[in-house]
C-alpha cells in the first residue's frame, strides 16, 4: 500500500483535517527519512507496517504538520505501562506496527486512542483489556487541566488489513498466468475475490481462494 493510499483510507474512518494537511504531515516524514523516498504516484515506494505506525502517529498525534516527524520521533518511543502488549512490545511504535502486521492482533483491537496533550498512547482491546504507552515525565499541571484525545476505532485497521490481504494474494495469483486467456480469467477472479474480501473481509477472502484455487482459462468459463 503507497502513503496515499493510506492517507485516502485513514481520511475515509477521520476526517477531522484536510487532505493537504494529511499530505504536508506525509512529506515531512519522508523528507525525515521515517517513510519511504522515492516517486510519486503509481510508482510510489510501498509503506511496510513501521511506516504506517509512523504515519498513523503523525496524523493522530502532532499538532500540525510541521510538527509531524519530532512528535513521530516522541511518540514511537513511548514506554510499555505495566502489562507489555502482546508479544512483549517495548515501545508504542512496535505495538502499532504489530497491529499492520498481524490479522489476529487487528481483530482485537477496539479503539487506539492517542492523547495530544502530553506523550500517551493506549490501545484498548474488545474484551475490555487496556495497554498503556507514556513517558516517566509527569504532565504540566497546565496540560493536565485540558486533555485532548484523538481516538482511531477498529473499522479503520480492519479495512487496512483487509487490503493489505487481498494484495499479497494477488501478488501470488499473478505467478501463474500464462496465456493471454489465463489473463482474462484471471480478471474475473480477482473481481471475485476482491469483491468477497471488501464485503466480508480479507480472511473470507483467503478462505475463498483456498477453496477456488485459480486453474486458468477455466475460471472465465464458469
Amino acid at each position: 500500500m503507497r502513503s496515499n493510499e493510506f492517507l485516502d483510507r485513514f481520511g475515509k474512518h477521520n476526517a477531522c483535517f484536510s487532505r493537504s494537511d494529511a499530505e504536508q504531515r506525509s512529506m515531512k516524514l519522508r523528507n525525515g527519512l521515517l517513510t519511504p523516498r522515492g516517486a510519486r504516484g503509481p510508482q510510489a515506494p510501498h509503506l511496510e507496517p513501521v511506516h504506517m505506525a509512523r504515519l498513523t502517529i503523525a496524523l493522530a498525534a502532532a499538532e500540525t504538520a510541521p510538527q509531524a516527524a519530532d512528535t513521530v520521533v516522541k511518540y514511537a518511543r513511548l514506554t510499555a505501562i505495566g502489562e507489555r502488549w502482546f508479544d512483549g512490545a517495548d515501545d508504542f511504535e512496535q505495538a502499532l506496527t504489530a497491529i499492520f502486521t498481524d490479522s489476529d492482533i487487528v481483530r482485537q483491537v477496539e479503539t487506539v486512542s492517542i492523547c495530544r496533550s502530553w506523550p500517551q498512547a493506549a490501545i484498548i482491546l474488545t474484551d475490555g483489556r487496556q495497554f498503556t504507552f507514556s513517558t516517566l515525565e509527569p504532565p504540566t499541571p497546565e496540560k493536565m487541566t485540558c486533555r485532548i484525545d484523538y481516538r482511531i476505532g477498529s473499522r479503520f485497521f480492519l479495512e487496512i488489513n483487509c487490503q493489505l490481504e487481498v494484495k499479497t494474494i494477488m501478488q501470488d495469483l499473478k505467478t501463474k498466468i500464462k496465456t493471454n486467456a489465463d489473463s482474462d480469467a484471471y480478471f474475473l477472479y480477482i473481481q471475485r475475490m476482491t469483491k468477497i474480501g471488501e464485503e466480508q473481509g480479507g480472511d473470507a477472502a483467503r478462505a475463498w481462494v483456498k477453496a477456488n484455487p485459480f486453474q486458468g482459462s477455466k475460471d472465465k468459463e464458469e
